[in-house]
């Protein structure tokens, strides 16, 4: 049934195999022998990640009950791919993160980081963090529960707060002046909170590093028009709709120091189309 539903789709007859008559169609070419395109990572790719959402919709636990080490982390494992590789690339001092929940995505960031960066840190912010909460489940298991509290003790600061405060934006930005910076943005996912954190953090991004707007998918396709979808752009005290994909589109037409780098979704499965945004000046 879902895949008929998915198979009523022009666009799923390039993702799911379908054909006409639902049957499957031959095996695609090899990944190598593809060749990326502006094309593939415009509105065609858009509406291609949006099914790929809604497939995983169906059964929501297959991504968004991921751990790390035991930690909750609600990302694609394509992204988690992805910013690894750019950890690596950058070997960024600080990593800014907005959004902790339980930690899994700060934790992972720091394994990384400590691997290239022997002074890196991660500063990651919430309003309400849960990582104490999940650090307890995984004291069953010694020798781990040992290596994820001195990754905390030492790599990763997590801070209690709105992530648009003006006092802790002001502390952060005197903080990380002068260092190699990436941003992730991951807290409410509204629009005009979005777009806040994109003007207030975006001056902290290095030349030639990145700030993330994570689940821009939000407002991508099919998925901009699921409940679903809608429910996740609702935050306490905003009114205006839309997600992060809307915030970004209005950051970049009023900022050139930014631009969308497509290379990032090669995979072409991705919760951030349109969201890796790399500084170039």
């Amino acid at each position: 049934m879902i895949k008929r539903i998915l198979c009523s789709s022009v666009a799923s007859l390039a993702v799911w195999g379908c054909t006409e008559n639902d049957q499957a169609s031959p095996p695609p070419p090899p990944a190598a022998q593809v060749a990326p395109s502006r094309d593939l990572a415009g509105i065609e790719l858009g509406e291609r990640l949006s099914l790929h959402h809604v497939m995983n919709v169906a059964n929501i636990t297959s991504t968004f009950e991921s751990t790390f080490l035991g930690l909750v982390i609600l990302e694609h494992p394509n992204d988690m791919w992805m910013i690894q590789e750019m950890i690596t690339e950058i070997q960024p001092d600080v990593i800014i993160e907005t959004g902790t929940l339980g930690g899994g995505s700060a934790l992972y960031y720091a394994s990384i980081l400590k691997e290239v960066n022997e002074n890196g840190k991660v500063i990651t912010i919430d309003i309400a963090p849960v990582v104490d909460e999940w650090i307890e489940k995984i004291k069953a298991t010694p020798h781990m529960h040992r290596r994820v509290e001195a990754l905390f003790r030492d790599r990763i600061e997590v801070i209690t707060s709105n992530s648009v405060d003006p006092k802790l934006v002001a502390d952060l930005a005197e903080r990380v002046r002068g260092k190699r910076v990436m941003v992730m943005l991951d807290s409410c996912h509204n629009y005009e909170h979005v777009l806040k954190e994109l003007e207030l953090y975006s001056p902290m991004v290095s030349v030639g590093s990145y700030i993330i707007v994570q689940d821009t998918i939000i407002d991508k396709g099919i998925a901009a028009g699921s409940q679903l979808m809608k429910e996740a752009a609702q935050c306490p005290g905003y009114e205006q709709t839309g997600g992060p994909g809307k915030a970004a589109t209005e950051f970049l037409a009023k900022n050139d120091n930014f631009e969308i780098d497509q290379s990032r979704e090669r995979f072409f499965v991705s919760f951030f189309p349109s969201g890796y945004l790399k500084r170039i000046k």
